[in-house]
């Protein structure tokens, strides 16, 4: 698809979607309207009208392999063809090559906030872009004798928070936060604790049983290919409960605009981040393994607890986990982390875990 035909489509969509606006008017302002408030201002207008539009336009632009205005990601790695996706696609058995980042910081620094921009310029069905898997500390809990064990798999992690483009259903983005419940014991007594969803206010979380136990919340979100965000995390102490709070937040670059995500009443107080944080880019569903996904990712930085200053966060582990087949590179451009994968094999030389730096990352508050 050319630009100038995407710009002749995106035409048409907006002007059959405005007079359907100008139809829907009554029910709009009744709440009732078919189309619904898509980008979460309070109302429903011809703004979600083209929210709508992006996600046609943008599920359309998927099917392109060659995209334009992005990294020159041909130089990168070898791109494979349309047809050569599909007959991956046809036959795969295995998801493709699931890469990650740590962050370099001490294993023992304590923050309250973290914060990092990312941009997905390949964006198919069943790709997850995880902004933060991050642990806690506990240690104010256990100078009371309470030894608290997160569930997840590797018993330290203690959640993740991140965006995807659904599988089942292709036209669906959402945002994901997920935490782990935690075993916490003292002497002969143990309790099990689960973060509670306190916001959007009237919203529930979802359990899950799967990776460990814990809690998850799924909204649909409207997040896109080829658009940069900042998603920032904040950890704060409850006003009713005076136990810790996480949120989740999302800026977007373009409309100039931050969106509070959701919010968990952890169940625990004194809580803050710790040590290492993890961007990772990952493929959920085999039937999709061999589509090009990429994830760019920079200004790391998190707010020191005891300093009460941001510091920057300038080198990484680079790595891939797991063995699932396929061909990936990842790098930096000097400011910049980049990560490209597919599973069709044979377009990439394999790479072994790495460690990259940056520099001139922005410096200060995020917000």
């Amino acid at each position: 698809m050319t630009n100038n035909t995407k710009d002749m489509n995106r035409k048409y969509f907006l002007s059959g979607a405005l007079v359907l606006m100008s139809c829907l008017g009554a029910s709009a302002q009744s709440g009732n309207s078919l189309i619904g408030d898509v980008n979460g201002d309070g109302h429903v207008d011809a703004a979600d009208i083209t929210e709508v539009v992006n996600v046609i336009m943008s599920n359309s632009d998927q099917q392109d392999v060659e995209i334009t205005e992005q990294r020159n990601w041909g130089e990168l790695m070898r791109l494979p063809s349309r047809e050569e996706i599909d007959n991956y696609n046809s036959t795969s058995t295995e998801r493709s090559p699931y890469i990650g980042a740590w962050f370099d910081t001490d294993s023992e620094k304590r923050f309250t906030m973290f914060s990092v921009d990312f941009k997905a310029d390949y964006l198919p069905p069943a790709t997850y872009c995880s902004i933060a898997n991050f642990y806690m500390d506990y240690s104010s809990l256990e100078e009371q004798g309470i030894q608290v064990t997160p569930t997840s798999p590797d018993n330290s992690i203690s959640g993740y928070a991140g965006f995807q483009r659904n599988g089942e259903d292709p036209l669906r983005y959402n945002s994901i936060m997920s935490i782990w419940e935690r075993k916490c014991e003292k002497g002969d007594e143990e309790e099990i604790v689960n973060a509670k969803l306190v916001k959007p206010d009237g919203a529930h979380e979802n359990v899950f049983t799967h990776e460990g136990n814990g809690v998850n919340y799924m909204p649909a979100f409207s997040w896109r290919a080829h658009k940069w965000y900042r998603m920032l995390l904040v950890c704060v102490d409850s006003e009713t409960t005076g136990n810790t709070i996480v949120e989740q937040w999302l800026y977007d670059f373009a409309k100039n605009s931050w969106t509070k995500i959701c919010a968990y009443d952890m169940g625990l107080p004194n809580l803050t981040f710790k040590g290492q944080t993890c961007v990772f880019l990952e493929n959920f569903d085999k039937k999709y393994s061999g589509e090009i996904r990429t994830l760019e990712f920079k200004n790391a930085r998190v707010y020191n607890h005891e300093k009460k200053k941001w510091i920057n966060i300038e080198s990484a582990y680079l790595f891939k986990q797991f063995d699932w087949p396929g061909s990936y590179q990842f790098g930096t451009d000097g400011s910049t982390y980049w990560i490209i994968t597919t599973g069709v094999p044979n377009c990439a030389e394999s790479q072994k875990k790495v460690k990259l730096y940056v520099q001139g990352s922005e410096s200060g508050k995020p917000y």
